[in-house]
């Protein structure tokens, strides 16, 4: 496969990753909105609860969305993530294994009286 040459431009970079960290909180006034648009215009005519309650409701369905992300899907990602540095020769594996062999022969090195 050929190489593709490639170009590094700070401000994009930049800009790129305070968009993502941003949309987070964006994300949390839009649902924060959109929950409370929905209530008034729909939920209260089809379910009669106080809006107390439908905040409760919310809070809970949104405790148990993290609840199961903390469990379940971020350790995955992460085990997946690993098992994918492995499979595509990411450079800091081949790096770990360098200090490794480093620290191998170290210890040899102390057991045998020194260096």
């Amino acid at each position: 496969m050929p190489k593709i040459p490639q170009k590094i431009v700070l401000v994009i970079g930049a800009m790129k990753e305070l968009a993502v960290r941003t949309a987070f909180y964006i994300s949390v006034l839009n649902f924060i909105m959109i929950s409370v648009t929905a209530y008034n215009t729909t939920i209260k005519h089809y379910l009669d609860i106080p809006f107390w309650l439908f905040v409760v409701i919310l809070g809970t369905i949104v405790f148990m969305a993290m609840l199961f992300e903390y469990a379940i899907v971020y350790p995955s990602v992460v085990a997946f993530n690993s098992r994918q540095w492995y499979k595509h020769n990411n450079p800091l594996v081949k790096d770990i294994k360098e200090i490794k062999e480093e620290l191998k022969k170290l210890r040899e090195d102390l057991k045998n009286g020194g260096g």
